[in-house]
């Protein structure tokens, strides 16, 4: 009867064991889905930031481009042609227009998906170049007909270039860091 008993304790542990190793498997296989879920959201999640920052740091640059070629002129043979020149210039900022309306448009759409800090100092650099526009809308009218007023809107626009150009090299270095894996630094206002 004890062996009968000893046999039947062990069958029944048996089972026991079985059915908890059963539920352990499937409590362990709906983990791994859920982590390998996870782990497909975060690839996701990272290559769509990727893909902001990327599109981000195009309009970026290319406004960079234009706003420094709009305030530095071409590098082209000098033209005594004033119509010549009148045009170029008008189309360099026009190309400057299109490239901050652009850069514009694409941070506000995307800016939820940025990194805050990067958001924040895109914005930064973003906002020198509106002010430069805004400027210039007030100013063409008089633009070449005083000397004073064409010299104090060049010396402001030199300023916002300046601030520009600090601005964009500050966010190609937080740009890189969190492209390259590390961790940005807190925003500082």
């Amino acid at each position: 009867m004890r062996a009968f008993s000893a046999y039947l304790g062990k069958r029944w542990a048996e089972k026991a064991l079985e059915e908890q190793r059963h539920k352990l498997d499937l409590i362990t296989r709906k983990v791994q889905i859920e982590l390998d879920r996870l782990g497909l959201v975060h690839k996701l999640r990272i290559q769509e930031e990727f893909d902001r920052l990327a599109g981000l740091w195009e309009k970026t640059s290319t406004l960079k481009e234009a706003f420094n070629r709009m305030a530095n002129g071409r590098s082209v043979p000098a033209y005594d042609d004033a119509a010549v020149k009148q045009e170029w210039e008008a189309s360099d900022h026009k190309a400057f227009l299109e490239a901050l309306d652009d850069a514009r448009t694409f941070l506000r759409r995307g800016m939820l998906f940025i990194p805050k800090q990067i958001a924040n100092t895109a914005e930064g650099a973003i906002n020198f170049a509106f002010r430069e526009k805004l400027g210039y809308e007030g100013m063409s009218p008089y633009l070449g007909v005083g000397g004073d007023m064409s010299s104090e809107y060049l010396r402001i626009r030199n300023s916002l270039l300046a601030e520009f150009n600090e601005a964009t090299n500050k966010l190609e270095a937080l740009m890189r860091k969190q492209i390259g894996g590390q961790e940005t630094l807190p925003v500082i206002d």
